[in-house]
């Protein structure tokens, strides 16, 4: 049988592939947010219509691709964060993306807690379950 995570509660449990492959979505946050800015402010260059280069042929269409797989992860963060309690969130997503320890005015369980419920409902969210 395939270890779940978290061990402990059962309403939020994951398979374990499924708890890292969230985890590292979560991780990379700070990563999709800058390149999804940088896509929206991206400018397609202008094709002369010389039939020198046929990698362009839909720039607009592959950058709003790219941006919509970007704003379903993002969007997905962000809601899954506003399911735990406010002053907990920036403890968590602290812990998650940079490893940092948990701040000390909550006990380490609680913070453990909310870390589970936000990898579990970015997955949810995701469509993973």
């Amino acid at each position: 049988m395939p270890k779940e995570y978290p061990l402990k509660n059962t309403e939020y449990r994951l398979p374990h592939n499924l708890y890292y492959r969230t985890l590292y979505i979560i991780r990379d946050y700070n990563r999709l947010k800058e390149d999804y800015e940088n896509d929206i402010a991206y400018k397609p260059p202008v094709i002369d219509g010389a039939p020198k280069d046929k990698g362009a042929a839909k720039p607009t269409e592959n950058t709003a691709i790219k941006l919509a797989g970007k704003h379903k992860e993002l969007d997905a963060i962000e809601k899954a964060l506003d399911m735990i309690p406010g002053e907990y969130r920036h403890g968590v997503l602290q812990s998650i993306i940079y490893r940092h320890p948990y701040p000390p005015y909550a006990a380490r369980r609680t913070y453990g807690r909310q870390k589970h419920r936000v990898i579990y409902y970015t997955a949810k969210y995701l469509g993973y379950i």
